[in-house]
């Protein structure tokens, strides 16, 4: 489904230094009825300009994985939080949640947060979710959602970072196996879920 620019113009007029931000041109990608709703927080720059999700290689990689693992992400519904590259304040995801509302009223079976910001701004109006390690491989369960909800590390962790030359500790190999098993554990959670 895309939106015209007269559309989008108005749902993002408040939005300061919209000349300047890339834009996603649609609302959703996938299946509506998607017994999975995948929540992500903003697309990155290739995203809008190809005008489809998890294109980058992080993007890519996530793909495999989450094929590997759950399904097809084709058979999946995905929404991004914010439909630009904005910064994610709850003031902007106020404004720009419309995709993710529709999204919310049909009933599914797992949402997935693609970051605790999701968590943080979706679910728990603003206020600090816990930390990333206590959240893997847990079902948060909220009143207002039958579904189950998994938080997942967001995706650009799955690029390995570059090494700062004063920090010696740092290995590259051990960081990237750390935040793919990171993922794996999110996404086993995600299948136990479906499972149930």
């Amino acid at each position: 489904m895309r939106v015209t620019r007269k559309k989008t113009s108005l749902l993002c007029r408040k939005c300061k230094g919209l000349e300047t931000k890339a834009q996603f041109e649609k609302i959703y990608e996938g299946k509506k009825d998607a017994s999975i709703l995948i929540i992500k927080c903003f697309p990155a720059y290739e995203e809008c300009a190809q005008g489809k999700f998890f294109v980058s290689e992080a993007g890519r990689r996530f793909r495999f994985m989450f094929q590997q693992h759950v399904c097809p992400l084709e058979q999946c519904l995905i929404v991004p939080m914010i439909r630009c590259s904005s910064e994610p304040r709850l003031a902007n995801v106020r404004k720009c949640s419309g995709g993710v509302e529709l999204a919310l009223k049909r009933e599914r079976k797992v949402i997935i947060c693609l970051g605790r910001l999701v968590l943080k701004h979706v679910f728990m109006r603003g206020a600090t979710p816990p930390p990333l390690d206590i959240l893997l491989g847990r079902i948060t369960r909220m009143p207002e959602q039958k579904a189950a909800i998994i938080t997942l590390p967001e995706v650009e962790d799955l690029l390995l970072v570059e090494q700062n030359p004063t920090d010696f500790r740092y290995n590259p190999a051990k960081e990237l196996q750390m935040r793919s098993k990171q993922m794996n554990q999110g996404l086993l959670a995600v299948v136990k879920a479906l499972e149930e």
